[in-house]
């Protein structure tokens, strides 16, 4: 039996049931991982520079074994020292 993310199966010698938490498959991960990158960019667009900043900055944490090519990357780190230029 599958609900949002959990498995629960029954166990055959006990008529109990195991509960296991699911990973995130690589694709649901992808965009999880981007939404930090898309809020930081609409949070800039509103003006909302510190959430911008905040957003920016959980997403490089978060991808910070990426390669350094990729241009989310690129663009996220342009964006936040920009961010963080005015806000000084």
């Amino acid at each position: 039996m599958q609900d949002r993310g959990i498995l629960i199966w029954p166990l055959p010698s006990t008529g109990r049931s195991s509960i296991s938490r699911r990973s995130l498959g690589w694709e649901a991960q992808d965009y999880w991982i981007k939404a930090h990158y898309n809020l930081g960019k609409l949070y800039e667009k509103k003006g909302n520079y510190e959430q911008a900043i905040i957003c920016y900055q959980d997403f490089l944490e978060i991808w910070n074994a990426a390669d350094d090519d990729l241009p989310e990357l690129i663009d996220a780190r342009s964006r936040l020292t920009k961010l963080k230029e005015l806000e000084l």
